[in-house]
């Protein structure tokens, strides 16, 4: 069901997503208990229907329990763990905690250059994080240095058609024009 619900939000059907991961967490909580690896997940799942309707501030209530949960269980290591940090940073970034997404995104960025390697699309997706948690904090010119590495590593990556590099080039030019650099 995480995957059916997952579709749905990628069609912009959120309300669906988030009534479908809210049957389906409650079953879980019962059957396998808060710790389990599936509720785990479905718990992320709703903080990102959650956060897709604009329900910022229980979408960072779920993620503040989810990510300590997966440290303690599998590691901060782990790549959900990883994937948890990511988006218990991106709500705290809209509910405008930025300095403390922009903590979580550095460390997150760090640990996914060691583990993944520093080409790996979730590293690429980590970065450009951290150039909106310092967008958001008005470091534009760190903002506008760092995607500029980014884009060029992913166009060299990837080629300069590829999505990766076509969303850094995007937060390239908001980067850019936000530096006063038109």
């Amino acid at each position: 069901m995480l995957f059916r619900s997952n579709i749905l939000r990628d069609l912009d059907r959120f309300q669906e997503a988030e009534e479908l991961d809210q049957q389906v967490l409650r079953q879980q909580l019962e059957l396998l208990g808060p710790n389990h690896l599936h509720t785990l997940m479905t718990a992320g799942s709703l903080a990102g229907d959650l956060r897709a309707l604009g329900r910022y501030p229980e979408a960072l209530e779920r993620d503040q329990i989810t990510y300590p949960t997966w440290m303690e269980k599998f590691g901060e290591s782990h790549p959900r763990t990883l994937a948890a940090a990511n988006n218990l940073a991106e709500s705290y970034r809209l509910t405008g905690s930025v300095a403390t997404a922009q903590q979580i995104d550095e460390k997150t960025l760090e640990q996914r250059r060691t583990i993944l390697g520093p080409d790996h699309p979730l590293t690429f997706y980590s970065a450009r994080n951290l150039v909106r948690d310092l967008l958001e904090a008005g470091d534009y010119g760190e903002a506008v240095t760092q995607i500029g590495t980014v884009w060029q590593s992913c166009t060299r990556t990837f080629g300069s058609e590829s999505l990766e590099a076509l969303n850094a080039r995007a937060l390239l030019g908001i980067a850019l024009r936000t530096a006063g650099q038109f």
